[in-house]
């Protein structure tokens, strides 16, 4: 059972019922992220979802956390470019307690923010940034790419100077405009009556009011044919490619209308487009780059010994481009210049030839694989809903991406690999320094 309405304030709510273990999953998805702070205040998303933790009316500081820890229930926020969530997965009968919780930081945490709560945060902030680029191996890699690559220039975590710069002000203004009932998805997922989920999130969030904020200027447009050289202290050398992909097909997020949405389709009427350019895309990258039965494993990894590990990443965006990345890191002494050499050749081959017999079905595997993955847990299958329902205006698109990626033929996916090929790309390569 699975149930999708739209409260008369703009909330969207889905619940599907899953009676496999006595626990439900929360999650609540704001369309807010980085892509929406100011200028010069970048990190503001981050810091906001951290402030979102530290009491609100109703809940004192640290009140929330200690509430879930009591129940043995996971909980967390995470920022995005597009968007931020909030979930937790709590004992079914806790659902009411989950759900008011989340509505009282929505509805009053803007009038109830401390400027003591913000100065903490913001040291708490900071030091993750520091942990995220310097504590960890190639940590700046995502910053130093989406600068190259993307038209979201600067990733969540922001700088340490536009950290220092943001007020009490910029987060009480970021709340108030970004986290209301219209500008939000809730679904509900696991051992709960699903047709009884709409009522309960009417009952809690139903009296809460805000704005929906215009959409953010366009993003622009991806850059190619950058590169940047960098010498670090890293473990080794290594080559990152950066590709502009297609975006997912986003239908806007619902406003104005409240009842049942039919199943299939985007709320407000317009048809949920079906389209599959992001995913044979990403198939073509999962033959190119992804796994140790990957075209660059076996070439550079098994066949040649250049590089220690080969691997792919895919980030999807709707509001802009989505980008893929080649990672590779190489084997002591291997010259990047040959490595780069074979993924200009191996990308290639790709675009010209397609396929091998086989390599689209392993792809297709992969995808199925992650998908699985990603929705096997009630707070995974909650969290992918809320994430489709911001990207695309389609949530149950969640639960289609095995059929998407399998409807791509061989054709498809190989003229999505031109976006594969040395034209499109920008390079982040690492050098070790050798004047030590």
């Amino acid at each position: 059972m699975r149930a999708d309405h739209l409260l008369a304030n703009g909330l969207r709510v889905l619940a599907v019922e899953r009676r496999h273990a006595p626990v439900t999953a929360v999650s609540l998805r704001y369309a807010a992220g980085s892509r929406n702070e100011p200028p010069g205040r970048t990190g503001l998303a981050h810091l906001a979802e951290h402030l979102m933790f530290q009491g609100s009316a109703n809940v004192a500081p640290g009140e929330h956390a200690a509430l879930m820890e009591g129940l043995g229930a996971p909980y967390d926020g995470e920022t995005w470019f597009e968007h931020t969530v909030y979930h937790q997965s709590v004992p079914s009968g806790q659902l009411e307690l989950a759900l008011w919780l989340e509505a009282d930081r929505m509805g009053t945490l803007p009038g109830a923010l401390a400027p003591a709560a913000l100065r903490a945060q913001r040291e708490v902030v900071r030091n993750e940034v520091r942990q995220r680029l310097h504590g960890t191996p190639y940590g700046t890699r995502l910053p130093h790419l989406f600068a190259l690559a993307h038209p979201y220039t600067h990733t969540p975590l922001g700088t340490e100077e536009d950290l220092d710069a943001i007020t009490f002000d910029d987060c009480a203004r970021f709340l108030a405009g970004h986290c209301t009932p219209a500008n939000a998805v809730l679904a509900v997922v696991g051992d709960v009556a699903a047709a009884e989920v709409a009522g309960l999130a009417d009952r809690f969030f139903g009296r809460l009011r805000g704005p929906r904020p215009a959409p953010p200027p366009d993003a622009g447009s991806a850059r190619t044919g950058r590169r940047l050289d960098v010498v670090e202290d890293q473990p080794g050398e290594a080559l990152f490619i950066a590709v502009p992909l297609p975006s997912e097909p986003a239908v806007p997020l619902p406003s104005g209308r409240s009842g049942a949405v039919p199943f299939g389709q985007a709320a407000g009427g317009t048809a949920a487009r079906d389209g599959t350019a992001v995913e044979a895309a990403e198939l073509a990258l999962d033959v190119l780059a992804r796994g140790a039965g990957s075209r660059l494993h076996r070439r550079l990894v098994q066949r040649d010994g250049l590089a220690l590990s080969v691997e792919a990443v895919c980030h999807r965006f709707s509001g802009a481009c989505s980008l893929g990345v080649i990672e590779v890191t190489s084997a002591p002494g291997a010259p990047l210049g040959a490595i780069e050499e074979a993924v200009d050749e191996e990308s290639a081959d790709l675009a010209r030839h397609g396929p091998r017999p086989g390599e689209r079905d392993r792809a297709t595997a992969l995808a199925r694989a992650r998908h699985l993955d990603g929705v096997g847990t009630a707070a995974g299958l909650a969290d992918e809903l809320t994430l489709q329902c911001v990207l695309t205006g389609d949530p149950w698109r969640a639960l289609t991406a095995p059929g998407r990626t399998a409807s791509v033929d061989d054709a498809a996916l190989t003229a999505a690999a031109l976006h594969l090929t040395r034209p499109h790309w920008s390079v982040l390569a690492y050098h070790l320094d050798t004047s030590r």
